[in-house]
């Protein structure tokens, strides 16, 4: 999803971002997806996330369903994370500016969260 010289290759999301992909994840970001100012919903709680990348939700107050190999960064607002599953299903760790999330060989970090949640 990387553009010319690394930028961003999707960008300005205003509203929500999901679906199912065809790689068996709901929503797959091999490099930076920025959503921008708005309130805005990134749902991949169906397959949940894959590639690695980056999630940049922007200013506002944004939330986020699901789980997978990603690192996501709330912005500015107050941002929520919905985790599926319960508390004890994952191991978590704090990192400078959140904390991350990994159950099995799979990591989320979430950076700059206001609330986090289990959805199990």
């Amino acid at each position: 999803m990387n553009g010319a010289a690394g930028q961003p290759g999707l960008q300005g999301i205003n509203g929500t971002v999901g679906g199912t992909g065809s790689a068996g994840f709901g929503l797959v970001v091999p490099g930076r997806l920025i959503t921008g100012a708005g309130r805005d919903t990134v749902d991949a709680r169906e397959g949940g996330f894959g590639g690695g990348g980056l999630i940049d939700l922007g200013s506002d107050n944004d939330r986020v369903i699901g789980f997978g190999d990603i690192s996501l960064n709330g912005g500015p607002g107050e941002d929520s994370l919905l985790l599926p599953g319960l508390a004890g299903d994952f191991i978590r760790s704090v990192i400078p500016g959140g904390a991350s999330f990994s159950r099995g060989e799979i990591t989320l970090n979430a950076l700059g969260f206001e609330q986090i949640a289990f959805i199990g």
